[in-house]
């Protein structure tokens, strides 16, 4: 298991257990390094943007993907539809310290779920 994230509270959660994370800076970064990995034979678990949070108003993003055999299109495609999603809501808008909190703690919840299905 992989996983890739530019939120706070997953890279203390995965430091502390000991899990393999890339951490990233920001949300382009997370997709970009999500698809480089499916690009080398890794499936996601979660998907990109699987809260209807809008890319913009959410700084916080894990993904979190397994090792196969061969390359995974359908996680390909998935990959390659967020960032173009990503893209096109990509804008500057100002969040307070309370929401970021609140979104890393989505974010880390949806972290959970996902590496409790593997």
């Amino acid at each position: 298991m992989k996983i890739i994230s530019n939120n706070p509270k997953v890279i203390a959660y995965a430091t502390v257990n000991s899990l393999e994370i890339i951490k990233a800076v920001s949300l382009p970064e997370v997709l970009k390094n999500a698809r480089d990995m499916v690009h080398k034979n890794h499936k996601l678990i979660n998907h990109p943007l699987v809260t209807s949070i809008k890319p913009y108003s959410n700084l916080y993003k894990t993904i979190v993907l397994i090792e196969e055999s061969s390359l995974d299109y359908q996680s390909l495609d998935i990959m390659e539809n967020s960032i173009a999603k990503a893209q096109q809501f990509q804008k500057e808008v100002p969040i307070n310290e309370q929401a970021k909190e609140d979104y890393q703690t989505i974010d880390f919840g949806v972290f959970k779920q996902s590496i409790e299905k593997i």
